[in-house]
């Protein structure tokens, strides 16, 4: 029947592996949000830029429209100029020809700005599209991987849960309670071997020899005076008994 030193060590072997599973699952759940928030961010930025570069396109599409009606207007004052002998009505819309063709001349020098700009902005917006689609690539393959080790890190927190409970509920409860303290307290550290030069594998102070003395008769609950974890001496250091006499 296994002693409380060989119980308590076992079942620090299995908290251990439990923190590591806990650790390495919140440091997916993490790594996997910190991947989406950037992807969410690569998508807003692009989503603004199709926007500007939309804007710029009905910007576009109004000034040509403005062009092409002052196109009109010119054609339309041109053919009046033609029908009309006044010659005071004929100067008016000379001035009005005039002053379409300066607006017209205006407006497309706008739109050949607009066209260099909105060339400048379509090239950024490939840029971030194909770099939004290659992070999203990236988003879909990471889920499936933290999907499947997940799924494997809880099938393993399950069963070691199991193992765990086993094995605390063959522990005195007080003596359960101050092993969990000490493992909290302590980095996951409670049960420390005592190293063979006779010091304390968790602080390396040094251990008194009658308390090692105690370790290895196995009969109470030894804590390092300087860390308060538990001590244990390996089986394999144990002391062998002295032979008996022969009567």
């Amino acid at each position: 029947m296994a002693s409380p030193i060989e119980r308590l060590f076992a079942l620090q072997h299995v908290d251990t592996e439990l923190r590591a599973l806990r650790l390495e699952l919140a440091a997916l759940q993490s790594a996997a949000s910190e991947l989406k928030t950037t992807v969410g961010t690569k998508r807003s930025v692009t989503q603004a830029k199709r926007q500007e570069v939309a804007d710029l396109e009905r910007q576009r599409r109004d000034l040509e429209g403005k062009i092409a009606d002052e196109e009109q207007k010119t054609k339309d004052r041109r053919m009046r100029m033609q029908r009309i002998r006044n010659e005071k009505e004929l100067a008016a819309l000379r001035r009005e020809v005039e002053l379409s063709r300066e607006l017209s001349t205006q407006l497309e020098d706008s739109l050949l700005r607009l066209f260099d700009g909105g060339e400048e902005r379509i090239s950024e917006l490939k840029v971030l599209e194909d770099d939004l689609a290659v992070a999203e690539q990236q988003l879909g393959e990471r889920e499936r991987a933290h999907a499947e080790r997940s799924q494997a890190l809880a099938a393993d927190l399950e069963r070691l849960s199991a193992q765990r409970t086993s094995l605390a509920g063959e522990l005195d409860e007080s003596l359960r309670r101050r092993y969990e303290l000490i493992f909290e307290r302590k980095g996951g550290l409670a049960v420390v071997e005592v190293r063979k030069e006779g010091d304390c594998g968790g602080c390396r102070m040094r251990v008194a020899p009658q308390l090692i003395t105690q370790i290895h008769r196995n009969a109470d609950i030894v804590f390092c005076p300087s860390c308060h974890r538990i001590l244990c001496v390996p089986a394999s250091r144990a002391p062998r008994e002295a032979p008996k006499a022969d009567a």
